[in-house]
């Protein structure tokens, strides 16, 4: 989070844009209810590891909550944040997990 707060000043000093997409995830606590605290710790790691592989190494991805996840997109347009919030949506719906 600092980070992100750090990138935020930035941001605002230079003028540049950068984006924030919010992730979370739908149901996670019938997750938990259902296949227990293991399968759902299990399952925020796997989306973790899905959403730093799905963006660039500057970008910066963290937990804000129990199943609520940010990123902030640096040095991109609307249409490459666009790009990457389809891309990521695509690989979850297709994911097995």
């Amino acid at each position: 989070m600092e980070f992100g707060q750090e990138e935020i000043k930035r941001a605002q000093r230079t003028k540049n844009k950068l984006w924030l997409l919010i992730l979370d995830i739908d149901y996670f606590k019938k997750i938990n209810d259902t296949e227990g605290h293991d399968m759902g710790d299990q399952l925020l790691v796997t989306l973790s590891q899905m959403l730093e592989n799905s963006v660039c190494s500057i970008d910066l991805v963290s937990c804000i909550g129990g199943e609520e996840f940010s990123i902030i997109l640096l040095d991109t347009n609307r249409q490459g944040a666009a790009r990457v919030a389809e891309s990521i949506r695509m690989k979850i719906e297709t994911s097995p997990a």
